[in-house]
């Protein structure tokens, strides 16, 4: 369980996180007044996502994260290329992932909880998933994986998106 202390130190790192600052190239056209090349602004072109990630059943091994932004590379499943990937341990329910400097546009998040930490998620003799795993949007699941459009959401310039992640444990 979070505490309030971890809930504090959370939120502060996940707002120093979210705001990517740039260093304002402007020129001094005034001789008399001070240098302003030091100035420093909020960039607002950019989008930022921020997900919660619930559902550990214990804190081993890691999280591996995978943000997707093409249809083609998503259906390649666990071979797919990820547009940005996550890995990060983590000790705490929920996980706050965020992911900043994006354009605007359409993304996807599947993630796993490699609790043994060898970088890729363990399946059973039939295929199937032996460790947590997560789509965004938390679609139905089947018996194979949901499409890129099921769990695609969109990313606006200036804005931050919300995504709440609940890892499960098999394809029902």
């Amino acid at each position: 369980m979070l505490n309030y202390r971890n809930s504090i130190v959370l939120l502060a790192m996940s707002f120093l996180l979210v705001f990517s600052c740039k260093k304002n190239e402007t020129e001094d056209t005034d001789n008399n007044s001070t240098n302003n090349n030091d100035t420093i602004t909020i960039s607002s072109e950019y989008g930022v996502i921020y997900c919660s990630i619930t559902g550990m059943d214990n804190m081993n091994g890691q999280m591996v994260i995978g943000l997707m932004n093409d249809a083609n590379e998503w259906s390649k499943g666990e071979d797919g290329t990820a547009f940005q990937q996550y890995i990060s341990a983590f000790n705490s329910d929920p996980l706050i992932v965020l992911f900043d400097s994006l354009e605007a546009g359409t993304y996807a998040i599947k993630l796993y909880h490699d609790e043994n930490s060898n970088v890729e998620c363990d399946m059973n003799w039939m295929g199937m998933p032996t460790e947590k795993f997560g789509f965004s949007n938390n679609p139905s699941l089947g018996m194979s994986e949901p499409s890129f459009s099921e769990c695609s959401f969109s990313v606006a310039e200036g804005d931050t998106t919300s995504v709440d992640l609940e890892l499960r444990n098999v394809f029902l």
